[in-house]
């Protein structure tokens, strides 16, 4: 399996292949025997670990990515044009942009633990850093990654591994991972990171099962030289002791050999771990004393050890630390790197167990006390250190190092948080803060956990850590959780509690009124409020406290006051005010160059631009939105961007942009945000669908008896009155009006409730419903409707309450249908326009207007149906202009044909005829598949054919 994911890999399709199986099963072995016959064939091969103890974040990432980073420095240095490729000289070629390294020295650790380069806000950026890396390498020369031990793997780690599987589907990569799919090791995120990504093309998994008797007993001959019936004889018992583990056979052969051989053998208790430990037990106890000591002290030190450390912390001589390593050696506990002068390898992480579980506990600890000391005072440049320091005081803390242990482990959060390794972080956090010595200092470890959770998306973990300050915190530190549990609160809809618990805190203080604490805290309590459907209350708060915020003159305050202010949902009475806060927003994010102001203020404004229709005010907050995703590449502004980009794509009548756009945002697996952000994703999906007509595809399977206590009523109605389901229709929207209206009016998805209810109405022609509907709607005459941020957007209101007052039979709709035309051309909406202009065509023949002012609007509905080519609009239009060509080409599309003959290109096309490109691509498109043209040259061969070039009239009279 490995050799045909090598050759695939080679031609270019990106390989991955999950090695499994137990302890000892041999997936060492088998990497190391496949990866050294690659590397003859022509491979750059590379090898990270991941280690059981605590290590650097990326930790196995940390070795590969380093050693083609010197080789780029290296050739670089000789002044080697960065172009070349990882070659037989080992030289790097990379194409990468500015910053790139800076990042890439971020991740990898830079400089012993402080990382170059600027500030990045997001691991995307970090993460394609290494991408342009291995794609560069891999680009000159195969490149094979292996990565050990994958089941002691962090978050991050997994996340880069899956980043950069998912972003190089065509590149010369083969990934290999080992890991445990046994318990105790066995890792649930593992398991999930191999799920996510095998339904990828090019991922494998091999899971290594025992060896049978064949297996062991060819082992057994070629081992011992014994005669294959006398192997076989001995391989049944054998394999029924090791249980077909290629780790555990060995050993047991290890062990004959000392014993006698295979005579020796007899029946014996199958190996288990506690077996094998015993089995070492009786190797230590065959070295002296001071070898058994080493031993010790080398287990301690980790996987591989150092000799000059070894012999500083145990204070031998150097030549006598390698003198007894090798009766250590001859035991096979360990053996000697070969790649590495002075340095040894335990034989088997199980061996490395051992040794330590078979150390009294005042010994371990002594030992870890002294391997930390030795490198805190002898070793400033050994590798990971502080990380190193930081597990080793830990294990000593039992013997007074309690101190040194939340030092050094709050110096390796730090590092973890400068490579955005924000889980690691928290981990390293909440493990010092059980150490520590003092309450404040316990509380201010946990709010360090807690944020470090907080960015890491572990809102749940981190609410736990808030929780616990604010009962037990004093009353500074209680307010900094309060204020921390509601930011994280309003990820998984806690607002409540969160309000509870800053109200509590606040009054339960004496800290004074404008005390930048207290005014924070205050702003937050707005905000939290605001989730609670208080939105007077929390009006009137923030009015307030932005007031106090201001007073104190300090910009920070201010911003979070700001912030917490514009996220309430917007209504009309209010939206100026809130817009206003969110263009101060964009000034101090622009001035600070702070991405998450920008977002706040662009997202934020751009939706209440669009609910004004202040067009220039739009336009700017959305150039701040994207700058923010630009800047920070974070999901959430990412995500929030990318929404508005399919919303704006739709106005514009571009449904296939738009559900292009859709569909990556559905494919962000890495998206932080709101727990009901998918949810309200889902509204964006259903209206494009909706406007592609594939929502049809689902009528088989609809009802119109579905159960509301199962599903959203608004959106239930709404698909029920998409796909001509009367009567659920009914019963639904007059379930809704019946209902408490409360919780929908309180909901961001207030503005598509009241559509989907005024569609209804003027489709079921329900004047009763239409009355109880007419207010709800009032309160957003002469706004835009749409849910933020600007996830979905439905035009104008005045639309919506114009095709209420035509139900109601007033006939000054008309005058609303006017407004709301004008409105969706000044937004560069011509979809939503269309829109207004088919439902004034409704109105004007129910209501036997002049034919001439209804020939107008029929005229300008059809020109724009065809202009657009959105399939629901064509149908709500009406039957098809008749064809003006052959095979049922339209005048436009006969018009655009013959341009094209021309060799006109869909740019120059679009001049030529005062219509967008991608209307120019829907009418070609549609010229294709109803001539049969494979292309644009058989489609100027139709043209011809059929007459349609120059003056030429098409055959038939069609024209």
């Amino acid at each position: 399996m490995l050799g045909e994911a090598w050759d695939a890999a080679k031609g270019g399709s990106r390989q991955v292949v999950f090695v499994g199986g137990e302890p000892g099963g041999g997936k060492s072995r088998l990497l190391a025997q496949t990866c050294t016959q690659l590397h003859e064939r022509g491979a750059v091969v590379l090898l990270g670990m991941c280690l059981a103890e605590l290590g650097e974040p990326y930790q196995p990432w940390v070795e590969p990515l380093s050693i083609l980073r010197s080789a780029l420095s290296s050739r670089s240095a000789a002044g080697v044009d960065a172009g070349g490729g990882v070659g037989a000289g080992g030289a790097v070629g990379v194409d990468l942009g500015v910053g790139v390294l800076d990042r890439l020295d971020r991740l990898i650790g830079g400089t012993r633990g402080e990382p170059l380069g600027d500030e990045p806000t997001s691991r995307t950026s970090l993460y394609d850093a290494a991408l342009a890396m291995l794609v560069s390498a891999a680009r000159t020369q195969p490149l094979v990654l292996v990565l050990e031990d994958l089941h002691w793997a962090s978050e991050t780690t997994l996340e880069l591994l899956s980043y950069l599987v998912q972003h190089t589907p065509q590149e010369r990569i083969l990934f290999v991972a080992s890991h445990r799919s046994t318990p105790p090791d066995r890792s649930a995120d593992v398991v999930h990171t191999i799920a996510q990504l095998y339904r990828l093309e090019g991922v494998r998994r091999l899971d290594l099962g025992p060896l049978d008797v064949e297996d062991i007993a060819e082992y057994v001959a070629a081992e011992t030289g014994v005669s294959a019936r006398r192997a076989r004889e001995a391989a049944t018992l054998l394999r029924d002791q090791s249980g077909g583990n290629p780790f555990f056979l060995r050993e047991v052969m290890r062990d004959l050999a000392s014993r006698g051989g295979l005579d020796s053998l007899g029946d014996r208790l199958p190996v288990t771990p506690e077996s094998v430990r015993d089995i070492y037990e009786s190797r230590l106890d065959r070295l002296a004393p001071e070898e058994r000591r080493l031993a010790e002290y080398a287990a301690v030190i980790g996987d591989d050890v150092d000799a000059l450390l070894l012999s500083t912390v145990a204070e031998v001589p150097p030549q006598d630390v390698l003198r007894a390593m090798d009766s250590v050696a001859s035991v096979g506990l360990v053996e000697r790197r070969v790649d590495a002068d002075g340095y040894f390898r335990f034989t088997h992480s199980l061996a490395r167990q051992a040794v330590l579980q078979l150390m009294p506990s005042s010994a371990l600890a002594r030992a870890h006390a002294d391997v930390a000391l030795t490198i805190e005072d002898r070793f400033p440049t050994a590798d990971n250190r502080v990380q190193r320091m930081a597990h080793h005081f830990a294990s000593a803390q039992v013997l007074g190092f309690a101190d040194k242990a939340v030092e050094y482990l709050v110096d390796a959060a730090r590092l973890a948080q400068k490579q955005l390794a924000h889980s690691e972080a928290a981990e390293m956090y909440e493990r010092a803060a059980r150490l520590a010595d003092t309450t404040t200092e316990r509380d201010d470890l946990r709010l360090r956990a807690a944020a470090a959770f907080h960015s890491a998306g572990h809102f749940e973990r981190a609410l736990e850590l808030h929780r616990a300050v604010v009962a037990q915190g004093s009353p500074r530190d209680r307010l900094r959780a309060a204020i921390a549990f509601e930011a994280t609160s309003w990820f998984v809809h806690l607002g409540y509690e969160a309000a509870d618990l800053l109200t509590d805190a606040l009054s339960s203080s004496a800290i004074p009124a404008t005390d930048l604490l207290r005014v924070t805290a205050q702003a937050s309590l707005g905000r939290a409020l605001t989730f609670t459907g208080e939105g007077s209350m929390a009006r009137d708060l923030l009015t307030r406290t932005i007031e106090l915020a201001r007073a104190t003159g300090d910009i920070d305050c201010l911003a979070h006051a700001l912030v917490c202010a514009v996220i309430v949902t917007p209504r009309p009475a209010f939206a100026r005010t809130q817009l206003e806060r969110c263009t101060e927003l964009l000034a101090i994010g622009s001035e600070q160059d702070d991405a998450d102001l920008l977002f706040h203020g662009g997202s934020n404004g751009e939706r209440l631009a669009y609910m004004l229709g202040d067009l220039a005010t739009f336009d700017t907050a959305h150039a701040g939105q994207l700058r923010a995703a630009r800047r920070s590449r974070a999901a959430a502004h990412v995500l929030s961007a990318q929404c508005c980009e399919a919303s704006r794509r739709l106005m514009l009548g571009d449904v296939a942009g738009a559900a292009q756009v859709n569909a990556e945002l559905l494919g962000m697996e890495d998206a932080q945000g709101p727990v009901d952000f998918v949810e309200r994703l889902s509204l964006q999906t259903f209206v494009i669908k909706r406007e592609s007509e594939t929502l049809r595809q689902v009528s088989g399977l609809i009802t119109g008896e579905e159960s509301l206590a199962q599903h959203w009523a608004p959106g239930l109605l709404a698909l029920y009155t998409e796909l001509g389901l009367r009567q659920g229709a009914g019963r639904v929207l007059a379930a809704v009006l019946d209902g408490d209206l409360g919780p929908y009016e309180k909901s961001s998805t207030w503005p598509a409730t009241l559509t989907f209810l005024a569609d209804a109405v003027w489709w079921l022609r329900d004047a009763g419903a239409a009355a109880r509907v007419h207010p709800l709607l009032a309160e957003f005459r002469g706004t835009n409707l749409a849910v933020g941020p600007l996830i979905a957007a439905f035009g104008a209101a005045d639309r919506y309450l114009a095709m209420v007052e035509s139900v109601l039979g007033d006939r000054s709709a008309i005058d609303l249908f006017s407004a709301a035309i004008e409105m969706d051309r000044r937004m560069r909406a011509p979809l939503f326009a269309a829109y207004t202009q088919a439902a004034l065509l409704d109105h004007l023949k129910r209501t036997r207007a002049p034919a001439s002012r209804i020939d107008a609007v029929q005229g300008e509905v059809t020109t724009a149906a065809q202009t657009l080519g959105v399939p629901r609009l064509s149908r709500l239009v009406g039957p098809k202009a008749a064809p003006q060509g052959p095979d049922g080409l339209t005048r436009r599309e006969v018009e655009v044909l013959r341009l094209l003959a021309e060799g006109l290109s869909n740019r120059e096309l679009a001049a030529r005829l005062v219509i967008s490109e991608n209307t120019v691509t829907n009418h070609i498109k549609s010229i294709l598949m109803k001539t049969g043209s494979e292309n644009r040259t058989q489609a100027a061969m139709y043209a011809a054919a059929h007459g349609l070039l120059g003056n030429g009239r098409p055959p038939d009279g069609t024209g």
